[in-house]
Formats: structure tokens, C-alpha cells, sequence
């Protein structure tokens, strides 16, 4: 889940500016890592079944919204262009941008191809294009009512919904959430809990007037900030990193607190300033740290690069 984000302090910007400046010199020309190439390659047979926009019902998505979230799903793909192209360079895992926000004991080739395939391939496999409707229902529990003549949704589903700014229909989007990522259960008559369709949510806030991709960049290149008004790409790779059928057969990644809760008032771990901190075991956990790489190397691509291509010629 994603609510709006706070400005890093200027501190931390001003030494995340030295490290950068630090590792500008001229490159060597990258080449394309033979060991990725040959490390296996994702199985997507677990791809989304089908993708529905909710058209009926509180919270429905209207043709404005769908066009918006079509979009937002490009501007998604983009931003992990970026990060693929930079990962599959040779010795990656050496980066400024990879040990920044994935730590330095995860720096290995295995580490890498995982994280191509688990969390930037999916954008394209498990982030599709809504192409069905759908109606949900309330009545004695959530649960899909029409499918419009479409097939109805499955345990394998994907659905995007669009809550309301008020009403009984709206808690989902309080406190500022831009956006979150839920999935519907069932209990069987054996007792056991049955996976159901998994909802995109998408709050008022998302469909506000935004940065584009291109803004959000620019943004990020003046302090290093993902302020609140990113683009909807951005937001959309964010809770990718929360859908388990994208990251499995790991487990999807969380919004971890802030490790220094008690100096800056608690809350998730949002910030770049904050994301950079984490442990390296967390910052593999934690779904903010997949965006903002997509996004430091999609503005600083030299920090993407490996170390050894910053060595004077």
C-alpha cells in the first residue's frame, strides 16, 4: 500500500549527491551478462488468467479511469524497462544504484537474475491490461455478481477496482492511500482457506493530476525525492512488488517500518533516505526499494552501471 510520501532531509541528500558525483567518470562501453543469459528464466505459467475492470457497483471504474489505468500500466512497463536493461548489463550486482537499494550481500548474479524475474519481468506478465467487466456485490460478503458477458472472475483472476473519495464504500482509500493491493478468500467446506481473485485497488488520489514518468524523473534528479506526486507507473511497479503471484515462488514484498521510527514518528519505510538505511535483508523486503531503483537508474543511469566501468580508461 501506498499513501503519499514525505520529503528526505537534506542531509541525506547531500551525501547521496557526494556518492554519485564520486563515481562520474567515464565509463567502459557494458556488455550484456553471458552468465544471466544462462541463469533460468521465469516461469510465467502463473500468469493472471484474465484481467477485469470493475464497471458496476461502489467500486467501479469508469471509462475515463480505465483509460488512466491503461496509462498508468504503460508508464509501469517503462520504468522497468530501465531496471532490466541496467541489471542485465555484465556485473551489475557492483552498481552504486544495486547496492544502494538492494545491499551489498545480495550483490551476486543469482541475487540479480531473481530479481529480474520476480520483480521487473512480471510487470509485463502479471501487471496486464484490464480487457474484461465485472461486477462486485456485497450481499452477504464481497462477490462477483455479473461478468457482462465475459467469463467470471477466478482464484487466478486479476481485477482493478476504483474505490470512492467518501461513503461506506470508501475506508479502503483512508489515510492518504493512493493505492493498495488486496486478495479475495473463501473457506471450502473442509475448513481449508481457498485463494480468491486478486483486486488492484486504485483510491481517488491515483486518478489526481500526477507527474508523468518523465516529471517524476525530473523530480527525483533535484533532491532525490518521491514526493507524493509521482507518476502512476511508479506507484503501479510499487505494489507489483505485493501480489504473490508476481514475486512467487517468493514471498511478496511488504512495506517495512522505518528503522528509525523513533526519531522520525514511525509509519512505512517510503522515503529514499529511509529505503536506503534498511538492512540488506530488508531492503529485499521491502516494496519501495524495487521502485526507486527502477527509478534511480532511469534518472542517474551511470549509477546503474558496474563499478569496474567508472575506472579511469
Amino acid at each position: 500500500m501506498r499513501p503519499g510520501i514525505p520529503q528526505m532531509s537534506v542531509l541525506l541528500l547531500l551525501l547521496w549527491s557526494l556518492v554519485l558525483v564520486a563515481s562520474a567518470r567515464l565509463p567502459a562501453v557494458p556488455t550484456v551478462s553471458k552468465a544471466l543469459n544462462s541463469l533460468q528464466s521465469r516461469d510465467v505459467s502463473d500468469a493472471y488468467d484474465n484481467a477485469y475492470i470493475l464497471a458496476k457497483g461502489p467500486w467501479a471504474c469508469d471509462a475515463a479511469k480505465w483509460w488512466m489505468i491503461d496509462d498508468a500500466i504503460k508508464e509501469a512497463q517503462e520504468f522497468t524497462d530501465k531496471a532490466i536493461a541496467a541489471l542485465r548489463v555484465k556485473g551489475a550486482e557492483t552498481s552504486i544504484a544495486f547496492r544502494t537499494w538492494f545491499g551489498e550481500s545480495n550483490a551476486t548474479p543469482q541475487m540479480v537474475n531473481t530479481i529480474i524475474n520476480q520483480h521487473y519481468q512480471t510487470a509485463f506478465s502479471h501487471l496486464p491490461h484490464p480487457h474484461l467487466k465485472t461486477t462486485l456485490g456485497y450481499r452477504g460478503g464481497l462477490k462477483f455478481i455479473e461478468a457482462h458477458g465475459d467469463p467470471m472472475p477466478t482464484g487466478n483472476s486479476l481485477a482493478y477496482t476504483c474505490p470512492p473519495a467518501v461513503g461506506k464504500h470508501a475506508s479502503i482509500c483512508a489515510s492518504d492511500t493512493v493505492a493498495a493491493h488486496q486478495r479475495l478468500s473463501s473457506i471450502n467446506s473442509a475448513g481449508d482457506t481457498v485463494p480468491g481473485t486478486t483486486f488492484l485497488i486504485l483510491c481517488p488520489r491515483f486518478f489526481e493530476s500526477r507527474k508523468t514518468n518523465a516529471q517524476t524523473v525530473e523530480m527525483y534528479k533535484e533532491d532525490f525525492g518521491t514526493r507524493g506526486d509521482v507518476s502512476k507507473g511508479y506507484i503501479l511497479l510499487h505494489e507489483l512488488q505485493h501480489m504473490e503471484k508476481a514475486t512467487s515462488p517468493n514471498p511478496p514484498a511488504d512495506d517495512l517500518d522505518d528503522p528509525l521510527s523513533y526519531l522520525h514518528g514511525g509509519g512505512p519505510c517510503y522515503t529514499a533516505s529511509c529505503c536506503a538505511r534498511l538492512s540488506d535483508f530488508e531492503k529485499i523486503q521491502n516494496a519501495e526499494n524495487f521502485a526507486l531503483f527502477a527509478l534511480d537508474v532511469s534518472a542517474f543511469p551511470r549509477a546503474g552501471e558496474p563499478a569496474d566501468s567508472h575506472e579511469e580508461q
